[in-house]
């Protein structure tokens, strides 16, 4: 794992605030000094204790409490110096904090690239437990805006982290408010960790929705109406193509299944006229009706929407066998299922 910092993007980096510090001390009996890096330049040091990390992760127990170097004569009168060059500074920052229980001056929110960046040293030194708390929150503060910019790092974040819950809420929140599930290269943080099944699996829920939609607006009595013979057919698909382009409805993905969703909250009971020349069974009459389906349909388009599952999804995809289910699904069920 050591070398999969070097594969970062260039321009995936943090924003400057969120660097880490010259020098911190978190453990003033510290016995390890961790130096740090950046882009291969030197960024700043943090004195540590290794009962401390090796407490928080089992590679840096193994690291001090083994027969490697590292581990060797520590002691705080001469704290043990130990290269990182291949973590992110600020994250490796942030999780010394965490596991040093500094956390008073930690900030609510984090960029989404420092977030991605923590995951990172999660996977690495298998941390992930003691950091936990912290990345519900940060993931969690995010939620709120799925239309930012690298919001599906999120993705990756929750994946590699193991974050159940929170991995179906950032894929459903993709799904709902996002008229495309995100770059590749977000979603995988320019690491092979991220099976692509995953992009797959929501880029063919996202499709199915769009479809269903679709379906409901454009279908049987629509299709019935382009081929009536009836003369007044033409002015009363006028009058119902005219009310979705009232509304703005329009299904090429320009807007996302929630944005239609409140299109179809906002919309007043339709005024289509039926057919006026009196015709028995005549589809000019159900004008009235499909409009009625258009607002519930367009209302209802995130009702049944769900995100994906991530113990699911790797019995599915990954061949984990007799994984239990942590959101209770049932073990038949994968993604696919739950549209």
């Amino acid at each position: 794992m050591a070398s999969l910092a070097k594969k970062r993007r260039l321009t995936e980096s943090s924003s400057p605030e969120e660097h880490a510090a010259a020098h911190l001390v978190l453990a003033k009996r510290g016995d390890v000094l961790l130096e740090l890096s950046k882009d291969g330049a030197a960024a700043g040091t943090l004195l540590v204790s290794s009962i401390v990390l090796g407490l928080a992760s089992p590679i840096f127990d193994a690291m001090f409490n083994g027969s490697f170097a590292e581990g060797q004569g520590l002691s705080a009168a001469s704290p043990k110096k130990i290269a990182l060059p291949d973590d992110d500074s600020t994250a490796m920052t942030l999780f010394c904090k965490i596991a040093h229980m500094q956390t008073t001056r930690l900030n609510n929110t984090l960029s989404f690239d420092t977030l991605a960046d923590l995951a990172v040293v999660c996977d690495k030194y298998r941390c992930t437990e003691s950091v936990r708390p912290w990345l519900q929150l940060w993931i969690h503060k995010r939620l709120a805006n799925p239309g930012a910019d690298k919001f599906e790092k999120l993705i990756f974040v929750a994946y590699v982290c193991d974050l159940p819950k929170e991995f179906e809420e950032v894929t459903l929140a993709c799904l709902r408010s996002r008229t495309y599930i995100g770059e590749m290269c977000n979603i995988t943080h320019g690491f092979d960790i991220v099976p692509l099944q995953i992009i797959d699996e929501l880029r063919c829920k996202s499709e199915h929705a769009y479809t269903t939609l679709r379906n409901k607006l454009y279908g049987k009595d629509f299709e019935e109406l382009l081929a009536s013979r009836c003369s007044n057919a033409s002015s009363a698909l006028q009058s119902y193509l005219g009310f979705l382009s009232e509304h703005d409805v329009t299904l090429n993905n320009s807007l996302s299944l929630k944005q239609l969703s409140y299109i179809g909250r906002a919309m007043q009971d339709p005024e289509l006229v039926g057919c006026s020349l009196k015709h028995d069974s005549c589809v000019v009459n159900k004008i009235g009706n499909m409009g009625l389906i258009a607002c519930y349909a367009l209302e209802e388009a995130c009702k049944d929407l769900k995100g994906l599952c991530l113990d699911c999804f790797r019995e599915k995809f990954l061949g984990y066998s007799s994984i239990n289910c942590r959101l209770g699904h049932a073990a038949s069920i994968s993604p696919a299922d739950s549209n």
